[in-house]
Formats: structure tokens, sequence, C-alpha cells
């Protein structure tokens, strides 16, 4: 096939580079496709730490509202607003970091939407437990459903 010795070195030899071509394509390929998953881990790490944010706010104002209607110390019903703001506006910044994935971004929303709910529903014993109503605001809270709010 070759004739002589240099061609069949310069074949080898070109075979080699080949070789380390593919390899170095190869490695290339690994090292953006690692990159790319360490990116969307850090991502999704985020998004989990982001939403647990808001979870953490909104178990917060539930605690502070609880300790007001079993305390009936003010002083536990004072971040309550806050907290609940909190919630909504993390809650909101994980339905804008899941905005490049549609079922993950429809599960956010589903997310922030219940949270709403809940924060509305949080809301009630809070308003029965301010005009004096503690033993209302147990019941709604015991029952854990929302009463008819004409008992203000």
């Amino acid at each position: 096939m070759f004739v002589s010795l240099t061609a069949r070195i310069a074949a080898i030899g070109l075979v080699v580079v080949l070789a380390l071509g593919s390899l170095a394509g190869l490695l290339a390929d690994a090292s953006y496709e690692a990159s790319q998953s360490f990116h969307a881990a850090a991502h999704s790490a985020g998004v989990i730490e982001t939403t647990e944010a808001a979870l953490g706010d909104l178990r917060e104002a539930e605690s502070g509202q609880r300790g007001f209607v079993i305390s009936r110390n003010p002083a536990y019903a004072r971040s309550f607003a806050e907290r609940v703001d909190s919630a909504a506006r993390t809650i909101a910044k994980v339905v804008d970091q899941t905005s490049d994935n549609p079922l993950q971004h429809a599960r956010a929303r589903e997310i922030a939407l219940l949270m709403k709910e809940r924060s509305t529903f949080l809301l009630q014993p809070l308003d029965l437990a301010r005009h004096g109503n503690f033993t209302g605001a147990v019941a709604v809270i015991t029952l854990n459903r929302p009463q008819v709010l004409n008992a203000i």
C-alpha cells in the first residue's frame, strides 16, 4: 500500500493528528456540556432557594398570626403584612426565574396563586382577632377554612 517508510510515517502521523483532534473536540464538547449542566443545576438551586424563602415568609406570617390569636400580644401581628408582601415579591421572582421553562413556569404561577389564596385566608383570623373576636379567630384557625366575615 505505502511504498516508502516516509509515506508510512506520514500516514501514521496523520492518523494520530486526526485522533488527537477528535479527542480535543470531544473534550471541548464534554467541557461545554458540563458547564451547561452546572449552570442548569445552579439555576435550579436558585429557584428552589427562592421558593423556600417565599414559603418561609408565608410560614412566618402564619406563625405571627397564630401567636397574636393565642397570646393576644399585638407584637406578633405587626410583621404579618410585611411577611406576606415579602412572600409575594419573592414568589414573583420565582415566576420570573422559571420563564425559560414552560412547565416550571406554570407550576410557579400556580404556587404563587396558592400562596396568594393562603395569604388571604390567613388575614381573616387576624382581622377577627384585631377586632376582639378571638374566639372566632380560633375557630377559623381550628377549622382551617374561611368563615363569613360579617362576624366582625
